[in-house]
C-alpha cells in the first residue's frame, strides 16, 4: 500500500502554493502575484535576449540572426500580452496581425530554405532595421501605459453605485436589464444595425454581380456603385451601430448573432477575391469574445465549443482563403492541406516585401514633398465633399494614375508607381504605417510613432471600458487598427471625423430618448424586474 503521508504532501504543497497566490492578489490589487511577477521577469529576459541576438548579427551582417532576435522579441511581446490579456489585449491582437503581414513570409521563406528577400543586403537591412525598431518601441509604449495606470477601471462605476474597481463588463451585465436607458439604447441600436446591415449586404451583393465575368483588377479599375444614395448611406452606420449595441454588453447568444451577421456581410467580397474585409470582421469577432471573457459574468463566452472552434475552425479558415488566392489568380493548387496552410502565411506576408521596396521607393520620393501619415486628414479636406464644403477647391476635370501617384497623399499609390510593373494596369503592393512613418519622418519618426501606438494599443481597452461614446469609439478603433500593418499610419482613426459616424450616435441617441419618454411602462416594468430580482 501507499503510504497516505508521503501521497498527502503533494496535495498539502498545493494548497500551500494556492493560499500563497491568494494572499498575494489580495496584497496586490493589479492582479500580479508572485508566480506571474516571476513569469514576467522571464519574459523580459527573453526580451533583452532577442535585442543582444539583433545587435550582434547585425554587426555581423548576418541577417537571419538579426530576423531571429527580432521573432525572439515578438515572441516574448505575444507572451507578455497573454499574460496581462486584460491590459494588453488589443496588443496582442495587433501582433498576431503584425506576425501574419511583416514576419511571417521570412519566417516560412528561412524553413524552406528558399530566397526570403528581395532587392539585395540594403533592402533587408532596411526591412530588419524597420521591424525591430518597430517592435521594440511598441513594447516600450505599451509597458509605458500599463505602468502609469492607476485604476484600471473607470472612477464612472460611482456614478451607479457600483463596487469600487467593478470591471465595466461586470457592472453593464447588472445595469443591462434593470435600467431603462441602456435597455431602450440597446434596442434602437440594434434595429439600426438590422437596418444598416442590409444596405451593407447589397452593396457587397452589387460588387459581387459587377464581378462576374471580370478579373481582379477590373474592380479596382472599372467597379463605381450605382446603388441609391441613401442605401449608400446606411450602409456605412452599420459598424457604428453594430459597436453601439456591442458597447450595452447584450448576453452571448445575442451577440454572436451581430458579430456572425458581420462576417456574413462579406461573403459575396470573398467569394471575388476580396478577402481583407472578411478577415477583419472576423479577427473582430474573436477580440469581442475574448474581451467579454476577461471577467466572470452571466454567461461563458469561452468554453470548450468555442475553444474547439477556433482551434480547428481558424487552420480551416486560412486554408479556405489561400484556395481563394488560387481561384482569383486563375491557377490550381496542388499543394497538401498542411502545404496550404504554410502557403497561406507565406502568401500574407507580401508586406514583408513591400518594406523592401520602399527603401528603394524612399530616395524617389525626395523631390515630392508630401505628408503620407497626415494623408488621410489632408485627403478630408482637400478631396471630399466635406472638405470642400469648408475650403472651396478649383472645379476638377479628373485624374489621371500619374496624378494620384505624384500629387495625392497616399502612400500605396506613390509606391507602386515607383515599384510595381503594372500599377498602371490596377496593379499595386499596398503600404504600411512603418513605412509611412520612414518617409515623412525618417527613424525619428518610427521610434515616436511606434512608441505613441504601443501606449495606444494597451490604452484602447480603458477607453471600451468606459462605455458610451468613448467606448463605441473605441470599439471601433480596434475594428479598423489592426490594418495599419498594411495600411495608412492614421487611416483608422478618420471615421471620428465622418458625419456618418456622429450621425449614427446621434439618431440613436435621440430615437432610444424618445422611445424611452413616450413608453414609460418600460421604466415600470424594468423596476419591476429589479425588485423582483432583489
Amino acid at each position: 500500500m501507499v503510504n497516505s503521508k508521503i501521497t498527502a504532501k503533494p496535495v498539502q504543497l498545493a494548497l500551500k502554493i494556492k493560499q500563497f497566490r491568494d494572499i498575494s492578489v489580495e496584497r496586490n490589487p493589479r492582479g500580479t502575484d508572485f508566480f506571474t511577477g516571476l513569469f514576467i521577469v522571464l519574459i523580459g529576459l527573453m526580451f533583452f535576449t532577442g535585442v543582444a541576438l539583433y545587435g550582434y548579427f547585425r554587426v555581423e551582417q548576418n541577417w537571419e540572426g538579426t530576423f531571429a532576435g527580432i521573432w525572439t522579441i515578438w515572441g516574448s511581446m505575444v507572451l507578455y500580452s497573454i499574460i496581462r490579456y486584460r491590459q494588453q489585449l488589443v496588443t496582442l491582437f495587433f501582433l498576431i496581425v503584425f506576425f501574419v503581414f511583416l514576419l511571417g513570409r521570412p519566417l516560412v521563406r528561412l524553413v524552406k530554405g528558399t530566397a526570403w528577400w528581395i532587392g539585395g543586403v540594403p533592402g533587408v537591412e532596411f526591412s530588419s532595421k524597420l521591424l525591430f525598431l518597430g517592435l521594440v518601441f511598441l513594447a516600450s509604449g505599451a509597458l509605458i501605459a500599463e505602468l502609469l495606470s492607476v485604476n484600471e477601471w473607470s472612477s464612472r462605476s460611482r456614478r451607479y453605485g457600483s463596487e469600487k474597481n467593478e470591471p465595466f463588463v461586470v457592472r453593464m451585465e447588472k445595469l443591462r436589464d434593470t435600467d431603462p436607458r441602456i435597455r431602450s439604447f440597446a434596442q434602437v441600436a440594434f434595429v439600426v444595425f438590422v437596418v444598416a446591415a442590409l444596405a451593407a449586404f447589397y452593396l457587397s451583393l452589387e460588387k459581387y454581380s459587377f464581378m462576374q465575368g471580370k478579373t481582379y483588377t477590373d474592380y479596382y479599375l472599372y467597379f463605381d456603385s450605382t446603388a441609391p444614395l441613401p442605401v449608400r448611406t446606411l450602409a456605412t452606420f452599420y459598424e457604428y451601430a453594430m459597436a453601439a449595441y456591442l458597447i450595452t454588453m447584450p448576453r452571448k447568444r445575442a451577440a454572436y448573432a451581430v458579430l456572425i451577421v458581420n462576417i456574413a456581410i462579406y461573403l459575396p467580397l470573398l467569394v471575388i477575391g476580396l478577402r481583407g474585409s472578411f478577415v477583419l470582421a472576423g479577427i473582430f469577432a474573436v477580440f469581442y469574445v475574448v474581451y467579454r471573457h476577461r471577467y466572470p459574468g452571466k454567461d461563458k463566452w469561452l468554453g470548450k465549443a468555442e475553444k474547439s472552434g477556433l482551434l480547428f475552425g481558424l487552420p480551416v479558415l486560412a486554408i479556405l482563403l489561400n484556395m481563394i488566392n488560387y481561384l482569383r489568380s486563375q491557377q490550381v493548387s496542388s499543394l497538401s492541406l498542411g502545404g496550404q496552410l504554410v502557403d497561406f502565411v507565406d502568401k500574407q506576408g507580401v508586406s514583408f516585401d513591400v518594406l523592401a521596396r520602399g527603401y528603394y521607393a524612399s530616395h524617389k520620393l525626395e523631390p515630392y514633398d508630401r505628408s503620407f501619415v497626415f494623408g488621410p486628414f489632408i485627403e478630408f479636406f482637400t478631396h471630399t465633399s466635406y472638405g470642400k464644403l469648408l475650403f472651396p477647391q478649383p472645379a476638377s476635370t479628373g485624374e489621371s494614375f500619374h496624378q494620384t501617384a505624384l500629387e495625392r497623399h497616399g502612400s500605396a499609390n506613390a509606391l507602386s508607381f515607383f515599384e510595381h510593373p503594372n500599377y498602371f494596369g490596377g496593379e499595386g503592393y499596398g503600404s504600411s504605417y512603418l513605412l509611412e512613418l520612414y518617409f515623412d519622418y525618417r527613424w525619428v519618426g518610427v521610434v515616436i510613432g511606434s512608441l505613441l501606438l504601443g501606449v495606444l494599443l494597451a490604452v484602447l481597452p480603458k477607453l471600451i471600458d468606459r462605455g458610451g461614446i468613448i467606448g463605441i469609439i473605441g470599439l471601433v478603433s480596434v475594428l479598423y487598427i489592426l490594418w495599419i500593418p498594411r495600411g495608412n499610419a492614421l487611416d483608422w482613426v478618420m471615421f471620428v471625423f465622418t458625419i456618418q459616424f456622429w450621425a449614427c450616435v446621434a439618431t440613436i441617441f435621440i430615437i432610444a430618448s424618445s422611445y424611452r419618454r413616450s413608453r414609460p411602462y418600460i421604466a415600470t416594468a424594468v423596476s419591476a424586474d429589479k425588485n423582483k430580482n432583489s
